[in-house]
């Protein structure tokens, strides 16, 4: 039985407005910068250190940053979303604003094709 992927869907929140207090790993985030759209996936890297990953455009598979440990939330496996708020210019992109990123918690599902 073949496989068609057809598109790849996900359920995307502004990341200022989300009510999470935090996101884990898989999650992606999306910004606009210059005249494209950038996704990130969330990575964990044993023990209790996250990175960003590239997973779209021509730098896709990169890993783009390692945050810090002050950006783990305290009680939750995952990244603190306000920390990321107030620091995403610092650690992640420069020249976007935290205003423009929207972020998947539950990452990409595939949508299959009706044959």
């Amino acid at each position: 039985m073949a496989l068609y992927i057809d598109e790849v869907a996900a359920s995307w929140e502004p990341l200022c407005t989300t009510g999470e207090s935090y996101v884990c790993r898989g999650a992606v985030l999306r910004y606009p910068s210059n005249a494209a759209v950038f996704d990130l996936m969330l990575i964990e890297q044993p023990p209790r250190r996250w990175g960003l990953m590239r997973v779209t455009g021509y730098k896709a598979g990169i890993l783009a940053v390692v945050l810090p440990i002050d950006a783990h939330h305290p009680e939750e496996p995952g990244i603190s979303t306000a920390w990321l708020r107030q620091h995403w210019n610092q650690w992640v992109h420069l020249d976007s604003r935290p205003e423009d990123v929207f972020v998947a918690a539950e990452g990409y599902r595939a949508v299959r094709r009706a044959q």
